[in-house]
């Protein structure tokens, strides 16, 4: 009889050893810690049972802090989505205000370079600069949302505060005041500022809220005109 039959023997008749006190105590323990071979069994298993106790809580401690993490990014998310509905300005907002609100370092605006694009608003604003439209697209590949964690500072797209940033969220923003679309960047110092399981459904989101407050902006802007 080999060991997989005496495997599947013992599992079927699990109460069959422990009537057998004189075999159960002639068996080799897993692992001699004191006293006699059944004291040994008895505190293998319970070691083991320790083990296995300890990954079950590891894993819904795991659960709980990713669940809290998604909350606490999904609420960011909409309290930067409720004051750019509020912003008269929502180029000011999206600069100024939304690094605070979603807790990063900060955020910038890249626009596709297009003379027809370059307005004296975009020009003069500080965080709002031109980009590439192949750039943006091997930034972001087929993603309208690409988070990155940083183990290489990016000194192409973060520049001098490259080695502070830790990660970074790509967004793309559709415009329908413009044939191509803009990148919102969001820099974090700390890895854990944009990850959540929901992270990315939450930041498409944002970028659809912001895409809405700068078209509002551009509409509003070319009425006065």
């Amino acid at each position: 009889m080999d060991s997989d039959c005496i495997d599947a023997f013992l599992r079927a008749h699990p109460d069959w050893l422990a009537g057998r006190p004189d075999l159960y105590a002639s068996l080799s323990p897993p692992r001699r810690v004191h006293g006699d071979t059944l004291a040994d069994h008895m505190q293998a298993r319970i070691d083991a049972e320790r083990v296995r106790c300890e990954v079950a809580c590891n894993a819904a401690r795991d659960i709980l802090q990713a669940s809290r993490a998604s909350a606490c990014l999904t609420t960011r998310i909409q309290r930067s989505v409720l004051a750019l509905l509020r912003a008269s300005d929502a180029m000011d907002c999206i600069l100024q205000e939304l690094p605070s609100l979603l807790g990063i370092e900060y955020t910038r605006l890249y626009y596709p370079t297009s003379p027809a694009l370059l307005t004296p608003m975009v020009c003069e604003r500080a965080g709002v600069e031109p980009m590439a439209r192949t750039a943006m697209s091997a930034l972001l590949g087929d993603k309208d949302v690409q988070i990155r964690s940083l183990t290489i500072p990016d000194l192409t797209l973060h520049r001098e505060t490259a080695p502070l940033i830790r990660q970074d969220a790509l967004l793309l923003l559709p415009r329908t005041s413009s044939p191509s679309p803009w990148l919102m960047v969001l820099a974090a110092r700390n890895r854990e500022e944009l990850a959540a399981p929901n992270a990315r459904q939450a930041l498409r989101f944002l970028a659809e809220a912001t895409s809405s407050a700068l078209d509002r902006d551009s509409a509003i802007q070319t009425d006065q005109h």
